[in-house]
């Protein structure tokens, strides 16, 4: 093979590596209305830390909704996490029908975990 058919493989190899990569991403956020996103944020609670990497992920992934959502800070409120999630603790953590869910979770993974 010459390097200009193997460069060209190696390209197509490439944009065929996104292509799938895009189409899994695009399939597996469905949107969810607001109805459900408030059942979500009725039925749950969310625990998380300043500088915590994950938290931000989460609130990124709550977006405009975050603000419906039930969350205690743990750095201003480390007795209560403390209490609630036990020592040590992970965050961020859900608590939804008195379980721990730890790890930031997509809206369509809260949606089952609630049930909404």
């Amino acid at each position: 093979m010459s390097k200009n058919n193997k460069l060209l493989m190696v390209v197509a190899f490439i944009v065929l590596i996104i292509l799938i990569i895009t189409y899994f991403k695009n399939n597996n956020s469905v949107e969810i209305d607001e109805e459900t996103i408030r059942c979500i944020a009725s039925n749950s609670h969310l625990y998380v830390k300043e500088g915590c990497h994950y938290c931000v992920e989460q609130e990124t992934i709550l977006g405009n909704y975050t603000s419906l959502f039930n969350i205690t800070e743990c750095t201003q409120n480390i007795e209560e996490c403390k209490n609630v999630l036990g020592v040590p603790f992970s965050i961020p953590t859900w608590i939804i029908n008195n379980q721990q869910y730890i790890g930031a979770k997509s809206l369509n993974e809260l949606k089952s975990l609630t049930g909404c």
